[in-house]
């Protein structure tokens, strides 16, 4: 039980502040990129370059 608590207590403060972190970056910037740029391809719509597949 000694253990246990301070366990729970961890395990519960990292949700919370992962919680906010990306609640926050989901706000801001997004998680993820536009359904055009998926299609077109991440990298290109991203970085500006990409890799020809043929």
């Amino acid at each position: 039980m000694v253990q246990a608590i301070p366990a729970f207590a961890i395990a519960a403060y990292s949700f919370i502040v992962a919680f906010v972190l990306g609640t926050v970056i989901d706000k801001t910037i997004g998680f993820r990129a536009k359904e055009e740029d998926e299609v077109a391809g991440i990298d290109l719509a991203l970085h500006g370059n990409g890799y020809a597949i043929d």
